[in-house]
């Protein structure tokens, strides 16, 4: 009897020891793993654009055409109003009780192929420090005159659109970037992954200057 009591003593040291190996083992690989994601990460830059440089973008489609931003401005809810008068419904929706700014940003598509292909403002995400969204499928529509999100441009053509941002103050809680949030550095971002690419934005047109004509060119 003592000596079964002397081998499960033993026994236990060594079990203790390859718990202890697998345990780290495990750490080991979870670091590991970390340290290459992050490292990945670090080998796929941001790709950015200035304000006068066309960017490609990719639609669902799979089809691709090129946006420049051709100025932005950053209107509270009674400015846009004013400015934009036809849009009082779509503006009222926004509710009465919460303090909204909206980012108007003024984009030319561009479609330098040879054949027909599908412009999709919304995939372009509005973007300033922690604040993010997507643009307002109503204001979008009414400002343009457009029944849908998309279009179509034939080959050697293009289009400026009017794409809007709305930023309720409930999505910034506490934190001062609302007050200041006319002055923020704004990117109109088309992919997060696998790498960020992004228009930042520049020359910002105060609200009694800014308007708009809805038009259909051929390309440069």
């Amino acid at each position: 009897m003592r000596q079964t009591k002397n081998t499960v003593s033993a026994k236990r040291p060594i079990t203790l020891v390859i718990v202890l190996s697998l345990v780290i083992i495990l750490v080991a690989a979870c670091a590991l793993r970390i340290y290459s994601v992050n490292n990945l990460s670090q080998q796929k830059p941001s790709v950015s654009y200035s304000i006068s440089e066309d960017m490609p973008i990719l639609n669902s489609a799979g089809s691709d055409v090129y946006a420049r931003v051709l100025n932005y401005c950053v209107l509270s809810k009674d400015e846009a109003l004013s400015t934009f008068p036809d849009c009082q419904s779509e503006l009222e929706i926004l509710g009465p009780d919460a303090e909204t700014k909206i980012l108007i940003v003024r984009v030319a598509f561009f479609n330098k192929s040879s054949n027909e292909q599908m412009v999709e403002p919304a995939c372009l995400k509005a973007q300033a420090g922690a604040w993010a969204n997507g643009m307002d499928v109503r204001l979008f529509c009414k400002m343009n005159n457009v029944a849908g999100m998309t279009g179509r441009l034939a080959a050697g053509q293009s289009v400026e659109m009017l794409v809007p941002y709305v930023a309720p103050d409930n999505q910034f809680g506490f934190s001062r970037e609302w007050d200041t949030f006319e002055n923020a550095s704004f990117n109109l971002v088309t992919a997060t992954y696998p790498q960020k690419t992004y228009i930042q934005l520049s020359n910002k047109l105060s609200f009694e200057v800014f308007s708009f004509s809805a038009n259909v060119r051929e390309g440069e």
